[in-house]
């Protein structure tokens, strides 16, 4: 499961918006997820899309 920031004024200075990825070892509950927040802006992450997939 990948987290997204959104935020056009986001600091994060790597190659494209910040990203938090979630081993999929750990077993989530999708309607059940804690609000996650961008260590950089503190803006609300949102689930990527599969869109917004990385490759595998």
């Amino acid at each position: 499961m990948e987290f997204i920031c959104k935020s056009k004024n986001c600091p994060y200075e790597g190659p494209g918006p910040y990203v938090l990825s979630l081993p999929e070892e750990i077993p989530l509950d999708r309607n059940n997820v804690a609000t996650m927040f961008c260590p950089h802006c503190e803006q609300e992450l949102v689930e990527k899309t599969p869109a917004e997939k990385s490759p595998a």
